[in-house]
């Protein structure tokens, strides 16, 4: 099932962050086969149709009808039987306060919003090789890789990251090998000259070996090169740390709900 509010699909030349992260997720999402997209000026909701919240969004932005969106969202989400994340901006969690829990939202601590005008580039990559993804089986390889880091079943993750994202315009997928091992993963949506950076993944056993420091160094410098004028992302704790490093700041946090369990966010009870 395929389905976008086209008459209010906003504009291609988002906003920094926010319209961003909603443009960007979409776009990431798109080739799902459970795809189905509402997308309003300050709010969307992306459902790839997987049955993990980690995989179904929501961004609530707009203060006024917060409220509102909320309810129309989880109707979405629900007549589907999918569980969701939902992620709101500081205007809006007074009004999201009351209505969340009454239709089983729990509340799943805050998200920093990072942004990067200026970043900090020019390491060298070695003892890691730095791939483009544009071959289907190299993304086979990487995508167990991701799904495990993150705690998803390799099945899921493979039909959102699957091989017709290769020929959409302004999505990229980047691996980091060393000795032929695929030893971290991240993708970007671009738009514009803003970029986003989602989905960043190292395993346990790879982490803190610079794996995700070279490979994020050479996706900053590829789309720098290439004319891109301000990245964004969501950090997590693990990683906030290395996107300090590379130059991102925190513009502000963003409150996270769920119905649901979460391998990312801090899951109900």
């Amino acid at each position: 099932m395929t389905s976008l509010d086209k008459s209010q699909t906003p504009s291609p030349t988002p906003a920094m962050p926010w319209r961003g992260l909603i443009d960007g997720c979409n776009l990431i999402c798109r080739i799902s086969p459970g795809y189905e997209a509402h997308l309003w000026r300050d709010s969307g909701q992306i459902l790839t149709g997987e049955p993990h919240a980690d995989m179904n969004f929501a961004y609530l932005g707009d203060a006024r009808e917060a409220d509102r969106h909320l309810r129309v969202f989880d109707e979405w989400a629900s007549a589907r039987g999918l569980p969701m994340m939902v992620f709101a901006t500081a205007a809006t969690t007074r009004p999201l306060a009351a209505v969340a829990p009454s239709l089983g939202f729990a509340p799943a601590g805050e998200v920093p919003l990072m942004v990067c005008t200026e970043p900090r580039t020019g390491l060298t990559s070695q003892p890691y090789v730095i791939e483009r993804i544009c071959d289907p089986g190299v993304l086979g390889e990487a995508t167990p890789m991701a799904a495990r880091t993150f705690g998803l079943p390799t099945a899921a993750v493979a039909r959102v990251y699957n091989p017709e994202a290769l020929a959409i315009p302004g999505l990229d997928y980047f691996i980091a090998r060393r000795g032929g091992e695929v030893w971290s993963f991240v993708q970007t949506s671009r738009i514009g000259t803003q970029v986003g950076v989602w989905s960043m993944a190292t395993p346990p056993e790879f982490q803190g070996q610079g794996a995700g420091r070279a490979l994020l160094d050479a996706v900053l410098t590829h789309h720098r090169q290439r004319g891109a004028e301000a990245f964004y992302l969501m950090a997590s704790s693990a990683g906030q740390r290395l996107y300090q490093w590379a130059g991102f700041q925190e513009t502000t946090r963003l409150a996270a709900w769920l119905k649901g369990s979460s391998a990312q966010l801090d899951s109900p009870g």
